[in-house]
């Protein structure tokens, strides 16, 4: 009998674990987002220099801030989950092994929950990210085919 309640708590922990590593694997992405967007900032800044006076050049730096927004949102929602040690000793102390793995199967399935929203919500921020800098490179790289072509 315990090994189906050791079996119950090993697979409820490694679900959670292995969705705490793809939250940490987007928060990594968005990292890299960040980076990229601000090397594009800078891009189209320098491209600023050479005709400062056109409305147009603004559209797409703008929709890069807004990436970039969308990126360190993405990173912002951080996790903490656990018990305080002590009182978890104390409250193990007095409970049967059954009961223990019967409530650390019922804590990592709703961390699992929590973590799983967190999740969605950062794919989701990720994704809108990508998307406004792609077409940002779109629009910029439009923008000067424009003036390239018509001076």
């Amino acid at each position: 009998m315990d090994e189906k309640y050791n079996l119950l708590v090993d697979e409820t922990r490694q679900s959670f674990f292995q969705l705490e590593n793809l939250t940490t694997s987007i928060d990594n992405k968005a990292y890299g987002t960040i980076a990229f967007d601000t090397i594009l900032l800078s891009m189209f800044a320098y491209v600023f220099t050479f005709y400062s006076s056109r409305i147009l050049l603004y559209i797409a730096p703008t929709i890069l801030i807004i990436a970039l927004l969308f990126a360190l949102v993405c990173i912002w929602p951080r996790t903490r989950f656990g018990s305080e040690n002590k009182g978890t000793i104390e409250l193990f102390k007095t409970l049967e092994f059954k009961e223990i793995a019967r409530i650390l199967a019922a804590n990592y399935t709703s961390y699992d929950m929590v973590l799983w929203k967190i999740y969605k919500k950062k794919v989701n921020y990720l994704q809108y990210g990508l998307k406004l800098t792609t077409i940002a490179i779109v629009v910029e790289a439009v923008i000067i085919a424009y003036f390239v072509l018509d001076p």
